[in-house]
């Protein structure tokens, strides 16, 4: 399976089917995930980048979401920090992967990883946008 890349919509609708899964986790309705261990396999792909690799765009959205969605309690302020914080993020998706009858009754861990996967859509999809609108729609026009 071809890397999912931040400037990709599907980070986006990604991030976006992982929140839902993690609702329907709250609302006990799935035990089935299928875009959580996509979006925690984006993560370690991320992760295992070095400071001077990270895509820019990556670690934009990235970021972006992290803060907004507060999932870390001190925001990242350097590239090796924040490949920290998606370390830990992916840490806790895999751990409720593994054990989901474990967080039922732990909601906040829940409720924090829906906000980030929340804002990591939204972070990824108001990225997307921002980059279409830099380019001319029409050839003619500038």
């Amino acid at each position: 399976m071809p890397a999912i890349m931040a400037l990709d919509l599907n980070l986006s609708l990604l991030a976006c089917r992982a929140a839902i899964e993690l609702d329907n986790l709250l609302l006990d309705r799935i035990m089935d995930f299928k875009a959580m261990p996509l979006l925690a396999e984006t993560l370690k792909r991320i992760e295992s980048s070095t400071s001077f690799s990270l895509d820019p765009g990556e670690a934009l959205v990235l970021n972006r979401a992290i803060a907004s969605s507060s999932i870390i309690a001190k925001p990242s302020e350097t590239t090796d920090q924040l490949l920290k914080s998606a370390s830990d993020i992916r840490g806790l998706l895999e751990k409720v992967m593994a054990n989901p009858q474990d967080y039922k009754s732990n909601t906040e861990v829940l409720i924090n990883l829906r906000a980030f996967c929340v804002e990591l859509s939204k972070s990824a999809a108001s990225y997307n946008r921002t980059m279409d609108e830099m380019e001319p729609k029409h050839p003619f026009r500038r």
